[in-house]
């Protein structure tokens, strides 16, 4: 935990945010908020992850990164879906492209490109 607090302070250091690091910006509620979430998932409020994950836009990829190097709980998976949903990210992506017109239609076509 405390090497993790060094890693931040050094990060902090540079005065930018990890957000900023990666090219993206988080409003400040959006970061007080995965700040807290990120306590209580990991007891660290190191935003690396969540920053690099501001970079993605597909909602399962931003799932299957934080459910790795945050363990799949059902916390994660929690913090995972309002995070997706709070970037307004909300459907898969892969069902838009099929099927722009229903979602729900496009579901039973997996294989394929």
């Amino acid at each position: 935990h405390s090497n993790a607090t060094q890693r931040q302070s050094a990060a902090a250091a540079s005065s930018s945010t990890p957000a900023e690091e990666f090219g993206t910006t988080m409003s400040p509620a959006l970061e007080k908020w995965c700040k807290e979430q990120m306590l209580k998932i990991s007891g660290s409020d190191d935003l690396t992850l969540i920053a690099f994950c501001m970079t993605l836009t597909d909602a399962s990829e931003i799932r299957q990164y934080l459910v790795e190097y945050l363990g799949s709980t059902s916390q994660v998976n929690n913090f995972a879906t309002e995070f997706i949903n709070k970037r307004g990210l909300g459907a898969p992506q892969q069902e838009q492209w099929e099927t722009p017109g229903s979602a729900k239609k496009g579901r039973k076509k997996k294989g394929g490109r």
